[in-house]
């Protein structure tokens, strides 16, 4: 699981800023260095925290169609074991 969260964060890191949302470096940024400084958190309860957060604002940004499009893509490569990759990402 570790290794499919680095590939994901390095494969962001790597994307093309023409397709990024506006902010989006920035926002990153931001949230690895909150995340850095969070200590004695499990990781479960850390993920559902940022899932609790996370989803809500999908749903907000792009719809309920295309967020569980965006879930369902994720589900799908994790049930594999390989990463996301799409232009969409």
């Amino acid at each position: 699981m570790n290794d499919l969260r680095d590939a994901l964060l390095n494969s962001a890191d790597e994307r093309d800023t023409m397709r990024a949302p506006p902010g989006f470096a920035n926002a990153q940024r931001s949230v690895r260095r909150a995340l850095g400084r969070i200590n004695g958190v499990l990781g479960a309860t850390l993920a559902a925290v940022l899932l609790s957060e996370g989803v809500p604002r999908l749903v907000g940004a792009y719809g309920p169609q295309q967020a569980s499009r965006v879930l369902a893509l994720l589900a799908d490569c994790l049930s594999r074991n390989t990463t996301v990759r799409s232009p969409r990402q």
